[in-house]
C-alpha cells in the first residue's frame, strides 16, 4: 500500500492516528513508520500513548538521544499528542516537547463503572518473564529469591499459585522457577497461545 501511495503520489492516508501502548522512544520501526507518513502528508495525532523511560532502553532512547530526537521532531508536526500518564509527559517534557497532554490509557474506556469482586477461589496468577531478552529494573538474582518467598508463603497460606507465561522466551526460565519452588501448588501453564487451554 506505501508503494502504490507513492507512485500515485498521494499520501497512503489522509489522516493517521498513533495508537496506545508504549510506542513513543522505542523500537526504530515506530519512529520509521511515523517519519514515511509525515513525510508522506498524512495528519497525525495520538491519544493515550506511553512514552518509554528514557533511561531503561539505551543510549539511542536517552535524552538528546537519535530515537527520541527523532521523535520530538516528529510530534512538533503532530495536531495533538496525548500520553498516557505523569511520566510520559515529563520525558517529553524533559525532552523539549512540552505540547503533551495527559489523557489517560483509552482502554480504560472499556471497563465498566463497578466491578463486582469476585469471590476468591484459592487460585492466584502469576506471571514471571527472565528471557535473554528481558530488561528490568534491579538485580534479577535479588527479584528472583524475593519472589520465591512471595510464592511459598501464598502456598503456605493454603492457596494455589499457577504461573502464566505470555511468551515462549520465558518458558524455560519458568521451568526453573517451578523446580526451585518444588511445591505442586506451584504449577505452570505452558500452553499461552491457545486461549481455552490458558484460561481453563
Amino acid at each position: 500500500l506505501e508503494r502504490i501511495a507513492e507512485k500515485e503520489h498521494r499520501p497512503l492516508c489522509s489522516q493517521a492516528v498513533l495508537g496506545g501502548g508504549t510506542l513513543i522512544n522505542r523500537q526504530d520501526h515506530w519512529i520509521d513508520r511515523v517519519e514515511h507518513l509525515l513525510s508522506h502528508g498524512s495528519k497525525m495525532f495520538c491519544i493515550g500513548t506511553g512514552v518509554a523511560n528514557p533511561i531503561f532502553w539505551g543510549e539511542d532512547n536517552a535524552i538528546g538521544g537519535t530515537i527520541l530526537n527523532r521523535w520530538i521532531k516528529s510530534l512538533n508536526q503532530f495536531d495533538f499528542v496525548g500520553v498516557r500518564g505523569p511520566y510520559s509527559k515529563a520525558t517529553l517534557d524533559k525532552a523539549g516537547f512540552r505540547s503533551s497532554v495527559i489523557t489517560g490509557d483509552t482502554a480504560l474506556t472499556l471497563a465498566e463503572e463497578y466491578m463486582p469482586k469476585p469471590s476468591s477461589k484459592g487460585i492466584v496468577g502469576l506471571n514471571y518473564g527472565s528471557g535473554e531478552d528481558s530488561n528490568m529494573w534491579g538485580d534479577t538474582k535479588v527479584y528472583r529469591i524475593e519472589l520465591v518467598k512471595i510464592i511459598k508463603a501464598i502456598i503456605s497460606s493454603g492457596n494455589k499459585v499457577i504461573l502464566l507465561p505470555i511468551r515462549g522466551g520465558d518458558i524455560l526460565s519458568n521451568k526453573a522457577l517451578v523446580e526451585e519452588v518444588g511445591h505442586p501448588s506451584f504449577i505452570l501453564i505452558e500452553s499461552y497461545k491457545s486461549l481455552s487451554d490458558y484460561s481453563s
